[in-house]
């Protein structure tokens, strides 16, 4: 199952001068494996903990729109 603003519960977006988040309310199906390949595969950076932060940057931004 993709993230479509159909199917979440809530989301928040937040950004400063020195970047973004973006915090969604997933459905209990999502899967969170098939989200971090995705990531993984445009080139996020993954965190050195399970609860950290993926990275990204302008290039990553837009080559994640290219897919």
């Amino acid at each position: 199952m993709g993230l479509s603003p159909t199917n979440l519960e809530w989301e928040s977006f937040s950004q400063s001068p020195d970047g973004a988040a973006l915090v969604l309310k997933v459905p209990e199906s999502f899967s969170f494996d098939a989200l971090a390949a995705d990531l993984d595969s445009l080139g996020f950076g993954r965190p050195d903990e399970d609860d950290d932060t993926w990275t990204g940057g302008p290039d990553v931004l837009a080559r994640s729109r290219a897919t």
